[in-house]
């Protein structure tokens, strides 16, 4: 148990240090992720040593090296950048299991939460990093509509047209799940009750509906109704804030700048290839975009969108940022009168402060992912 609390306290402090400087100079230094390896994977050498037990430093060598080879993946793929690399490795190599540091002071949130005692700790850090990213893209996202007039009135305008929408929603469902009840029929018929509503294009015919089959629930049960009623559409508007807010963020780090100024590091928000002589931008990959070539049968769109035919020049997908070779290319096509001299860089967001929360996060809960799933 001492060993499990040493190395996150030593985890702590490093991912501690490592989001200062990543907020403050977009930067997590070598030095740092390298000492962390060091002292992880020393650590669990000596350990081991006490023990009499190598499956110890061989958790943690595996977990290094899973966990390297995981992000450099990420990194190649242009999705992490090459210190995030290093500090991942880094975590790996000291927390191969979870050290679950509320269960070390006798505190546990259920069976379900207990450390799992293999190298899968990695995996579980990875995944929560992912969901911390909301929360800090809704700060930024924050952050930025508080400087920003005209884009906090749309948020403001867009947010009072779907809260009638979503009351409508919450209605019907509402109104949809008392007339189920009354026939004894299973709530999961609620679904594709909810489908056939949506498929009401009329506005208010849609609105007249919901609001008579809620008139009639809230007629045989009115406190359960407008119980139901306010949850459904509090956690229905709530989860539409948040992810606005997160989509939000994405705008918020983004600005316009002249391709003779840019420089190595910066993150272009489009990609330029080169197709028959020509240079052609190509939008980075959105979410709603793929759905809607899937959904239409786009084969040909969809495979061009995710793999521009031609040369390369800068792309969008690169967490690195443009090298000095890519730079000059551009400003040479600038010269050339091929490029318009401006294009819109994104200001990536630091990485680290969600590594910080989904480790911290994970020693509370401890391994409950996995106690969810099996």
């Amino acid at each position: 148990m001492p060993w499990l609390a040493l190395f996150f306290l030593v985890s702590l402090i490093g991912l501690i240090i490592a989001s200062y400087t990543d907020i403050t100079q977009r930067i997590v230094k070598n030095k740092l992720s390298y000492s962390l390896i060091g002292i992880g994977l020393t650590g669990h050498l000596v350990w081991a040593a006490i023990e009499s037990n190598p499956i110890i430093f061989v958790y943690s060598a595996v977990a290094a090296g899973f966990g390297f080879s995981f992000a450099y993946l990420l990194w190649k793929m242009g999705v992490w950048a090459g210190g995030d690399v290093k500090l991942f490795a880094a975590l790996a190599a000291l927390n191969p299991v979870n050290p679950y540091i509320l269960n070390l002071f006798g505190f546990s949130l259920g069976e379900a939460s207990s450390a799992v005692q293999l190298p899968i700790f990695p995996i579980s850090l990875f995944i929560f990093s992912v969901f911390a990213m909301l929360p800090y893209g809704i700060l930024i996202s924050l952050h930025g509509l508080s400087k920003r007039k005209n884009e906090r009135g749309t948020l403001v305008k867009d947010a009072v047209q779907k809260a009638g929408q979503t009351a409508q929603l919450a209605m019907a469902i509402i109104g949809i799940s008392w007339g189920l009840a009354f026939f004894a029929l299973t709530q999961w018929l609620v679904i594709p009750a909810l489908l056939v509503f949506g498929l009401v294009k009329n506005g208010r015919a849609r609105l007249g509906l919901a609001a008579l089959v809620f008139a009639v629930a809230a007629f045989n049960a009115p406190t359960g109704s407008i119980v139901g009623f306010a949850a459904a559409f509090a956690t229905l508007f709530g989860l539409y804030i948040l992810i606005k807010l997160y989509s939000v963020s994405k705008n918020m780090l983004r600005k316009e700048k002249k391709i003779t100024e840019l420089e190595e590091g910066e993150i272009v928000a489009e990609s330029f290839v080169e197709t028959g002589g020509k240079v052609k931008r190509h939008a980075p990959l959105e979410i709603k975009r793929i759905i809607n070539y899937f959904t239409n049968n786009k084969v040909r769109e969809l495979r061009e969108y995710l793999n521009p035919p031609g040369r390369i020049i800068a792309s969008s997908r690169k967490a690195r940022g443009l090298i000095n070779e890519e730079i000059l290319e551009l400003r040479r096509l600038v010269k050339e009168r091929k490029l318009e001299n401006v294009v819109v860089i994104k200001l990536s967001a630091p990485f680290v402060p969600a590594l910080l929360i989904a480790y911290l996060a994970l020693n509370i809960v401890g391994d409950l992912l996995w106690g969810l799933v099996f």
